[in-house]
């Protein structure tokens, strides 16, 4: 983890993004995390005559509207973004000064490590260990803060594995969060199969709690941009004024798109439940039979994390995409080298043949 959050605050980059957005084209692409985009039918009627602005300094209201009533907070208490990332970042930004002390999940997802990093902070590792089922333990927590530790960052369900954060370690981790004057991130992007379910975001269990999320992975809506921020409502005002340094405004044409989605989210998102329930368990079956290969199934979602058994994967990915061009995401971008993230949110048939093709290397 220190070598990752060196690298961060030197490049600034996200190595894994990078790498994402610089792959050559594959046959069978198992390392997108995102479920099929949402066709533009499922939003509703258009409206062509929709104008293309409106007021919305600090989000457009009927946008926030929405927000608030699917996650039970007033809508003083919801800043929004471009995207999840654009959230991370004002969250991350918000909540830390140079030189204070952060903790993050490993593994984890790439950006959440380099960002604090990149703002001047120590940045640390809480290990969620599979042995432990990738398990946000309380009592790990408390043995690495230190007394600069002003934020904790995780993701719920966990990227990349998709095992969901108990309640009771929630809890345990508010009781430490009030102890020491500190604050906890969770990013509930993967989160909102959970929500839709019924399920109450992070961000009501304290004060002390920041959740974010957008309308990407779930919901096949990553191209409008839209993410937002769930916290107290003095601390949503200033993410609010900093967005003024960043993104500043939505395009008002996604804030429009994004009320139509979120008045549509059973539809929307009901509509995946069935392929991601089909491919897990093809999945579920394939490390059953791969000899060597383990995994913590995942709670819910788009993405599943296998141990292959052989050690750092990064060769085998690059064989994997070169000689037989199918595609996962090597572990190393999450600090856990030994591991490959899968998508679930594909066609069963495409998986079936991006499997076939893992057995066929690793036995080849």
């Amino acid at each position: 983890m220190s070598e990752r959050a060196r690298d961060g605050a030197s490049r600034k980059e996200s190595p894994y993004l990078t790498w994402v957005k610089g792959l050559p084209p594959v046959e069978i692409n198992l390392a997108s995390s995102a479920v099929p985009a949402c066709p533009a039918s499922a939003l509703g009627p258009a409206e062509p005559d929709a104008p293309l602005n409106d007021r919305s300094d600090y989000g457009w209201p009927p946008l926030l509207h929405r927000l608030a009533a699917r996650y039970g907070v007033h809508e003083s208490a919801v800043a929004v973004a471009a995207g999840a990332s654009m959230a991370n970042h004002l969250a991350i930004a918000t909540l830390i000064e140079r030189g204070d002390h952060v903790l993050v999940e490993c593994p984890g997802y790439d950006p959440l490590v380099h960002l604090p990093a990149l703002w001047g902070a120590t940045v640390g590792a809480l290990v969620r260990l599979p042995r432990d089922g990738y398990r946000v333990d309380p009592d790990a927590v408390r043995r690495a803060l230190t007394p600069r530790t002003r934020l904790v960052v995780l993701s719920h369900l966990h990227n990349p594995t998709g095992v969901a954060l108990q309640p009771s370690d929630l809890a345990a981790l508010v009781a430490l969060a009030d102890e020491h004057g500190l604050h906890i991130l969770v990013d509930e992007v993967y989160g909102e199969w959970l929500i839709e379910r019924g399920a109450l975001s992070a961000a009501r269990a304290s004060p002390r709690v920041v959740a974010t999320s957008s309308l990407t992975k779930v919901w096949g809506l990553g191209g409008l941009r839209v993410g937002w921020v769930l916290a107290e409502p003095g601390l949503a005002d200033r993410m609010r004024r900093f967005a003024g340094l960043f993104d500043n405004v939505l395009a008002h044409p996604s804030e429009r798109l994004a009320v139509r989605a979120l008045d549509r989210s059973a539809a929307i998102i009901g509509s995946h439940l069935a392929l991601v329930a089909r491919n897990l368990a093809r999945l579920r079956a394939w490390v059953a039979s791969t000899p060597g290969a383990s995994w913590v199934e995942p709670a819910a979602g788009t993405v599943a994390f296998v141990d292959l058994g052989r050690g750092d994967t990064s060769a085998f990915v690059e064989r994997l995409a070169r000689g037989s061009r199918t595609l996962v995401v090597p572990g190393r971008f999450f600090g856990a080298p030994e591991g490959v993230r899968i998508g679930l949110g594909i066609d069963p048939a495409l998986l079936d043949r991006g499997l076939a093709r893992m057995s066929e290397a690793l036995t080849g």
